[in-house]
């Protein structure tokens, strides 16, 4: 086959209409099977997946979805005071009474499994203001100890090097110096 492209401008032009057609007439193929896939690829996953319905009432944890560091990755429990059929979102408050500021959608929410709904059991504004506090009481502690029960915790010890690793941030003649 001769690849070599002809001087003659006529010729290549009269090839390039019908080239350009066959172009056209394959983009809109391909687009038809691309539409037609994704309406398969909706039907089958619209038949696996379950919407989540919660009733008013019902006791919910949240995702945690900006966690920092080791935070929990579900906040809560939160109590369902309302909610939309048509977006499936939900309106919630705390167990202390305080509603959550915006409504969440079904995907972000699943239910707590407990028996113990009394308080809230973590909501990361709180544990960040108690950490807070717990450095702002122990300053001169470089490491949030305070938030450790203390009578669980040997802190001239530690399992390395025989405790001589820690020993010195925790000597009480350094501290008053």
């Amino acid at each position: 086959m001769d690849t070599s492209i002809p001087d003659d401008p006529t010729l290549v032009s009269d090839g390039a209409i019908p080239f350009l057609r066959n172009l056209q007439q394959a983009r809109k193929n391909a687009d038809a099977r691309v539409t037609a896939n994704s309406q398969q690829d909706k039907e089958r996953w619209d038949s696996i997946m379950k919407p989540h319905q919660f009733a008013i009432g019902e006791h919910l944890l949240l995702q945690h979805e900006n966690k920092f560091g080791l935070e929990y990755n579900w906040m809560g429990p939160y109590i369902v005071v309302d909610k939309n059929f048509d977006k499936n979102i939900y309106k919630l408050t705390t167990m202390e009474g305080v509603p959550y500021t915006s409504w969440v959608h079904a995907d972000r929410l699943k239910i707590a499994k407990s028996d113990d709904f009394d308080r809230t059991w973590y909501h990361p504004t709180a544990a960040h203001n108690n950490m807070r506090r717990d450095l702002a009481i122990d300053s001169s502690s470089t490491l949030p100890f305070s938030m450790i029960e203390s009578t669980r915790v040997d802190r001239g010890r530690s399992t390395v090097s025989r405790g001589g690793d820690v020993g010195h941030y925790f000597d009480e003649s350094e501290k008053s110096g």
